[in-house]
C-alpha cells in the first residue's frame, strides 16, 4: 500500500505540473484531492476518470474564455497527457495485474462525443454479487479476444494440436468468423458473426463488452469479433465502419476479484439473455468439470452430501438442479461416445468432440430409461449395439433425436439389426436414414403385435379369476370387498367390451341376460 501511495501521489503532482504550464482550470480541485489522497488513496482507474474529466474540464473552459491556442493544445497533447500521468501512478498496479497471469494490458477508457468515462450507476448485479463497472470507450482493435472463451475450447486446442502453437489474435479472429480451416468443422457462421456485424454496422454495439481491469475480455467475444469483421471487410463503408471501431465498454473495477470476474461470465452465459448463448454442450463441459473436480477432492461420499453438491453447483450457475442432474450424465455419455471414436474408430479428438456438441441434445434421449425396456438399459446391456448406435450417430444417419425413443426395441429382432447395420455401413445418407427408420417402424409394429397375442392370455387369466371372485368380493362398504370406484371402473371397461361385440354375440348376450 506504501508504494502504491507513492505512485499515485506522483500522478497528482504530475497533474498539477501539467495543468500549471498549460491552464489554471481545474488547479484547486487537484490540490484538494491530492490533498485528501494522501490519507485516501484513489485508485489507478479513479486517477485516469478524473484525468479526463479534468482535460475536458480545462478545454471547454479554455474555449469559453476565447483562449482557442491553450484548447487546442490540450486537445492534441490529451493522450500524451493521459500517457505521462498513468505511467508516474500505475507501475504497482500493472505489476499486479501481471501477477495473476493477465495476458491483456490495462486499457485505458477514452470519452466520445461528448461522453466521459464515468461509473455505473446504479451498480451493476451480476449473479447476486453488485460489482462496480466504469463505462468509456476504447479503439476495438486494442480489445484482444479472448483465447479461453468457453465458447472456443475446441477449437483453441484443435488449433495448438495442427499448428503446434496457441492461436494469436488473427487466429482467433478467423476462429470467431467460421474461416478458420479446422476439422470437422462445416465451414457455415457457427457464431452468427456475419449477422451480428451487419447489426453494429448499422446501429453500432447496443450492449457494451466487460473487461476486467487489466483489460482481459470477460464478455463479448462476438461483439468484438463482429466489430472486427467490420473493419477488416471492404463490404462496409467508412461511415459503417466508424460505428464498430470506437466502442462503449464497461470496465471491472482495480479491486474486482477473481470471484466477481466470475460472477460476470456466469450472469451473462447461463442467466438467460437475448443473445447466442453458449452450446449446450459448452455449458455442460464447464458444469460436468466442476462437479468432476469436486468428486475427485471428496472420493466415496454419501448421496446426502452428493446432493448438497448437486445444489452448489446449481445455486453457482443459476439453474435447477434437475439441469446439473442432466448435463452430468449426458456428458458422461458424451465422453463414451468421444471415447469410442477416438480409441476404436481412431477419429480426431476435436472432430470428435465437434459431432459431441452438435448432438449434445441426443445423449439426453440415450440417457432416459435404464430399467429394463428403457433405450439406457438397452444400450448398455449390449456393446455391440451401443456402438452401432455411436456409428449411426456420427454419421449423421438419425433424422431427430425422437428416433432415439424407438431403438429399445430393435435388439430384440435380428432383421431390425441388420437394417441399423445397412444404414451405417450405406454411403448415401438419405437411403441409410430410410433404412433406420425402416428399422424403427419395423421394431414397432413387432411390439404392436405381441401386445395384441399378448392381450388374449391376460383377457384369459383375468375371466378366471373373476369367475372364482367371491360375490361378496362385489359388496360396496366391505372393508375386503371391491371399492366403489374401482367397480364402476369395472363397470365402464365391462360396457366398452360390450360396445365391440360382434351382433350376433350382442343379441346372444341380451337373450341370456332375458333369461335369467
Amino acid at each position: 500500500m506504501k508504494h502504491h501511495k507513492q505512485d499515485l501521489q506522483r500522478g497528482y503532482d504530475l497533474l498539477v505540473e501539467i495543468f500549471s504550464s498549460i491552464s489554471t482550470d481545474c488547479i484547486e480541485d487537484l490540490e484538494l484531492i491530492r490533498k485528501e489522497g494522501r490519507a485516501y488513496p484513489m485508485s489507478a482507474t479513479e486517477v485516469r476518470l478524473l484525468l479526463v474529466r479534468c482535460l475536458d474540464s480545462a478545454s471547454r473552459g479554455a474555449h469559453g474564455r476565447g483562449d482557442h491556442a491553450t484548447a487546442q493544445r490540450l486537445d492534441a497533447e490529451h493522450d500524451a497527457i493521459m500517457a505521462r500521468v498513468l505511467s508516474a501512478c500505475m507501475p504497482t498496479n500493472q505489476a499486479a495485474a501481471s501477477a495473476v497471469g493477465d495476458e491483456t494490458l490495462a486499457l485505458t477508457l477514452q470519452g466520445h462525443e461528448g461522453a466521459v468515462p464515468h461509473h455505473v450507476l446504479p451498480t451493476p448485479v451480476f449473479h447476486d454479487r453488485r460489482i462496480p463497472v466504469t463505462e468509456g470507450f476504447v479503439d476495438v482493435q486494442d480489445i484482444r479476444l479472448s483465447s479461453d472463451n468457453k465458447r472456443l475450447k475446441i477449437h483453441v486446442e484443435q488449433f495448438a494440436k495442427s499448428h503446434g502453437r496457441p492461436p494469436g489474435p488473427e487466429d482467433l479472429v478467423s476462429m470467431m468468423s467460421s474461416q478458420a480451416n479446422l476439422v470437422g468443422l462445416s465451414g457455415k457462421d457457427e457464431f452468427a458473426i456475419v449477422a451480428l456485424a451487419q447489426s453494429i454496422a448499422a446501429g453500432g454495439v447496443r450492449q457494451p463488452p466487460i473487461i476486467s481491469y487489466a483489460g482481459k475480455l470477460l464478455d463479448g467475444n462476438r461483439r468484438v469479433a463482429a466489430c472486427l469483421h467490420v473493419l477488416n471487410s471492404d463490404k462496409f463503408r467508412t461511415d459503417e465502419k466508424a460505428r464498430a471501431r470506437k466502442i462503449r465498454i464497461w470496465q471491472l473495477a482495480e479491486h474486482a476479484t477473481s470471484e466477481d470476474q466470475r460472477a460476470v461470465v456466469i450472469a451473462l452465459n447461463f442467466e438467460p439473455d437475448q443473445k447466442v448463448e453458449w452450446p449446450a454442450y459448452i455449458k455442460g463441459r464447464t458444469i460436468y468439470d466442476e462437479w468432476r473436480a469436486i468428486m475427485d477432492l471428496q472420493p466415496n461420499v454419501s448421496v446426502t452430501r452428493q446432493r448438497e453438491i448437486t445444489r452448489e453447483l446449481a445455486k453457482r450457475f443459476a439453474i435447477t438442479t434437475e439441469r446439473v442432474n442432466r448435463y452430468i450424465e449426458m456428458v458422461k455419455l458424451a465422453e463414451e461416445f468421444e471415447e469410442h471414436h477416438t480409441n476404436l474408430r481412431d477419429r480426431d479428438t476435436h472432430e470428435v468432440q465437434h459431432k459431441s456438441s452438435d448432438y449434445f441434445e441426443y445423449f439426453d434421449e440415450l440417457g432416459k430409461g435404464r430399467s429394463p425396456g428403457g433405450v439406457n438399459h438397452t444400450i448398455n446391456s449390449d456393446d455391440t449395439f451401443r456402438s452401432l448406435v455411436f456409428d449411426l450417430l456420427y454419421e449423421d444417419k438419425f433424422r431427430n433425436f425422437a428416433q432415439i425413443r424407438g431403438l429399445r426395441y430393435v435388439p430384440e429382432s435380428d432383421e431390425w439389426m441388420a437394417l441399423l447395420r445397412e444404414a451405417r455401413d450405406l454411403k448415401d445418407l438419405e437411403e441409410a436414414q430410410e433404412r433406420v427408420q425402416d428399422a424403427l417402424d419395423g421394431s414397432r409394429a413387432s411390439r404392436a403385435t405381441e401386445r395384441k397375442m399378448g392381450g388374449n392370455k391376460r383377457i384369459e387369466s383375468f375371466v378366471k379369476w373373476l369367475r372364482q371372485v367371491p360375490v361378496e368380493f362385489f359388496s360396496v362398504g366391505d372393508k375386503n370387498a371391491i371399492t366403489e370406484a374401482n367397480l364402476r371402473a369395472l363397470h365402464r371397461a365391462l360396457k366398452l367390451v360390450e360396445g365391440h361385440l360382434p351382433t350376433d354375440l350382442r343379441n346372444d348376450s341380451a337373450k341370456a341376460t332375458q333369461g335369467t
